[in-house]
């Protein structure tokens, strides 16, 4: 099971902590940072491919991710 993380940067320590904790749960968290196989595809294309390849997108909903465009385009 793939799990798509949507967040903002700014929130990398509860990221971190919520990825190893899907992890742990046997569950891939995806994170978009993480990823280097999208070479030649936009930001946008990318994002779009990795939702479509997960079972489940979470969105940690901070006051950082709030303001953030691309989250809630996610």
């Amino acid at each position: 099971m793939q799990i798509f993380i949507s967040h903002s940067m700014k929130d990398r320590e509860w990221v971190e902590l919520l990825a190893k904790r899907i992890e742990a749960a046997g569950a891939n968290a995806y994170l978009a940072e993480l990823d280097h196989s999208g070479v030649g595809r936009s930001l946008s294309q990318k994002l779009c491919d990795a939702i479509d390849a997960s079972d489940v997108l979470v969105v940690l909903l901070t006051d950082n991710a709030a303001a953030r465009p691309l989250v809630r385009e996610e």
